[in-house]
């Protein structure tokens, strides 16, 4: 008896293992076939097929069998049911054929009956789902889906007899598992529609400065966008990293650039309409694993940062976004001529001494080294908030040394593997918010500190805009 603790713990030891084990094995056959059944559950909903899940589900395990145990057709696995369903005997040749397939079948129900382990499938398989469906444009078929699961899941009576035992046998009649379900069709149905949400209202920034609306020299509008006029400046420093020389004369055509960063306020509007965009969504070869970590959901952002600049966004989703808006990323020649705001020859749009910084931007000595919201200082003469300070800014070129021959509206190299960001940041020190500093990043990459604007190009690109500065 002295030796029945030992037992006992040896045997919850060994019991935990397998259970991690079944784990990991089940996650493993999760990973590699969750795309193709996601793709083969959307075919079957769009052909209005009655139980699209439960074909799937049959879809995806007899491709786990063909890859586990090397069969083509899904009546070579027929003894084995028999042997399951109703205790037929079998040849001694499919014993060990036999018990493999148990262990996958096995496998499948005990996992999908834990509710960690469901919810841990459904998160990863969510963003592959939304994207499939905007791809197939098909929000209004797997709105009448979802119905359905939600009307049998209140009401076994409005179920089908099909139905209702692959729910049985899916959940083995647990409550947790069940709740769980619905919960992601819930889930799923606002991901689809958020504008049916029911909500506090969408914050905006306070004052109306970012809105302005901007007016050309042709009479063209555009709210929220400052013109900045074409001419000649001086791009980069003679005095200054290496990376920003040699100094030259550029020539751009005029353009228009937003007043503001964009904040996480304008960033959810947007991506309450275009789910491509949201953290659960966005392609994993399009960010480095923490795109919008500081969002708590999709859909949900803290309401006192609202008019805060969006963070965490990489180069790919910021260019998507300003993309989707009939806009773009500005050229690095674009935002440093809009930062010096015809202060050529200076560091800084306003002038050349740090002493007078605080007034226009935030940045390490004066921000706590706390996120600050947009337009909270002066704007340039131009009209433009933050051009230096609070976040640092994508722009749209591949860092590389500068072409002292192109000097006509330049967008950088054409190789590189990494992006420019320009402006400095609520953490960097007056140096690095110079007009001519440069950083480059992966493009996948996301900081707590990064951020964007956009640009446009100007209906108009005759000589009435442009000027010598």
């Amino acid at each position: 008896m002295k030796y029945k603790w030992l037992l006992t713990a040896v045997t919850c030891t060994i019991g935990v293992t397998l259970v991690w084990a079944s784990n990991q094995i089940f996650r493993q056959y999760v990973e590699r076939f969750q795309e193709e059944a996601v793709k083969t559950f959307a075919t079957y909903v769009m052909q209005g097929e009655r139980y699209p899940l439960q074909h799937a589900l049959y879809d995806m395990r007899f491709r786990v069998l063909q890859e586990e145990l090397g069969i083509s057709q899904r009546r070579e696995t027929m003894e084995c049911n028999r042997r399951r369903n109703f205790g037929t005997q079998i040849p001694a040749e499919k014993q060990e054929f036999c018990q493999k397939y148990d262990f996958i079948i096995d496998l499948a129900k005990d996992q999908l009956a834990n509710v960690s382990v469901f919810n841990l499938v459904y998160s990863t398989v969510e963003p592959i789902l939304l994207r499939e469906i905007e791809t197939r444009k098909a929000r209004d078929t797997f709105r009448v889906w979802i119905h359905q699961k939600l009307n049998c899941l209140k009401d076994d009576y409005r179920c089908a007899n099909n139905e209702r035992e692959m729910l049985r046998r899916i959940t083995k009649g647990k409550k947790e598992v069940l709740d769980a379900y619905h919960a992601a069709l819930m889930r799923l149905e606002r991901k689809l529609y958020p504008d049916e949400i029911t909500t506090a209202p969408v914050w905006s920034y306070a004052g109306q400065a970012c809105k302005a609306v901007g007016v050309s020299p042709h009479g063209e509008e555009k709210s929220g966008m400052v013109f900045v006029p074409g001419g000649t400046f001086k791009m980069g420093s003679s005095d200054g990293d290496v990376a920003e020389q040699p100094a030259r004369e550029i020539t751009l055509t005029g353009y228009w650039l937003d007043r503001c960063e964009v904040s996480n306020s304008d960033y959810l509007k947007f991506v309450m309409q275009n789910p491509f965009l949201r953290r659960s969504s966005l392609s994993p070869k399009l960010h480095d694993g923490s795109y919008l970590r500081t969002w708590k959901d999709d859909l949900i952002v803290e309401y006192n940062v609202g008019s805060h600049p969006v963070t965490y966004v990489s180069w790919y989703a910021a260019r998507y976004y300003c993309g989707a808006l009939g806009k773009r990323l500005p050229s690095e020649a674009e935002w440093e001529r809009a930062a010096r705001d015809d202060k050529q020859h200076q560091p800084y749009g306003y002038g050349n001494d740090p002493v007078f910084l605080s007034e226009y931007a935030w940045y390490s000595q004066n921000s706590a080294t706390m996120q600050r919201v947009v337009a909270d200082r002066k704007p340039n003469d131009l009209g433009a908030f933050d051009m230096h300070g609070n976040v640092w800014e994508w722009v749209y070129d591949k860092f590389g040394p500068y072409n002292p021959e192109d000097l006509v509206d330049p967008t950088g190299p054409l190789e590189g593997a990494y992006r420019v960001m320009r402006g400095g940041s609520r953490l960097s020190p007056p140096e690095y918010l110079r007009s001519g500093m440069r950083r480059d990043a992966s493009p996948q990459s996301t900081w707590m500190d990064v951020g964007f604007r956009c640009a446009a190009s100007a209906k108009f690109t005759t000589a009435a805009n442009v000027r010598d500065n």
